[in-house]
């Protein structure tokens, strides 16, 4: 039986997630900034609505539920739990190539296969072990970025990483290339976004808020959302402050005596 609300919030994650990738899917967007191709100020309008509230904003609770779903799995699973869940990293890992080099370069579940493999040493780690792995990933890259970032302007000033002639490139094999071509061409793109230093960054990004979700778990909490999946089911409209809030509380005894629906 699944949760339901578990599953409206991950529904919310995804339709996040699906907006800001909506211009990949037809504009060479890796190589190029989208606002190139705006056509009017409503197009640079929507484009900066994006940036502003649904980029980067999607993927931290996609990955706390990911972290929740591996913590359940565990509880329910017992001694057969790491065998069960490399089996669906496994089939995560094929559907992922099967999407990134057959459908569309940006796929993500290949990344999540890997990064989940990062779960198997930690799953009896101590909440305060956790913590810490939680932490110092996530201020590493938060800092070092910013530090980076800081001494490349200062050295350089503004830098110009568009390929202009990648883009180019891209939109006639996509357009008019042969089947072969177009496959070629995702590969290019897939190889040009994960690359070494893009995969690192992803893991240092990601992988905190597996580890953020185990946490909670191990301190006996639960995230509660069952109020705003409420509010989705009756077709209440959710005010945009609150909608994307994450709401982490401790069961208390009478909640946690309740039996909950197995997944």
């Amino acid at each position: 039986m699944r949760i339901s609300t578990m599953d409206a919030v991950r529904g919310v994650a995804l339709l996040g997630i699906l907006l800001v990738n909506v211009l990949d899917f037809s504009l060479p967007t890796m190589y190029v900034d989208a606002s190139l191709f705006a056509n009017d100020d409503v197009d640079r309008l929507l484009l900066m609505g994006v940036d502003l509230f649904a980029q980067a904003s999607f993927y931290p609770l996609f990955s706390l539920l990911f972290g929740w779903g591996a913590w359940m799995m565990l509880e329910k699973g017992g001694e057969r739990f790491r065998v069960t869940f490399l089996r669906r990293l496994l089939a995560l890992l094929l559907f992922g190539v099967i999407h990134a080099f057959f459908i569309w370069h940006g796929d993500i579940l290949i990344g999540y296969a890997i990064v989940g493999l990062f779960l198997f040493p930690f799953f009896q780690a101590s909440a305060k072990t956790l913590r810490r792995w939680a932490l110092s990933l996530w201020s590493s890259w938060a800092f070092g970025s910013t530090i980076l970032m800081w001494l490349m302007w200062k050295v350089s000033g503004d830098v110009d990483f568009s390929e202009p002639e990648l883009a180019k490139q891209a939109i006639a094999n996509y357009q008019q290339g042969t089947w072969e071509q177009i496959f070629m061409q995702r590969v290019a793109d897939w190889l040009y976004v994960n690359s070494l230093t893009q995969t690192f960054i992803f893991v240092l990004t990601i992988l905190p808020f597996f580890y953020l979700e185990h946490i909670l778990q191990k301190k006996n909490g639960f995230i509660m959302w069952h109020n705003i999946a409420k509010r989705f089911k009756n077709g209440a409209s959710v005010h945009s402050s609150s909608a994307w809030r994450l709401n982490y509380c401790h069961i208390s005894k009478k909640i946690s005596s309740q039996r909950m629906p197995k997944i």
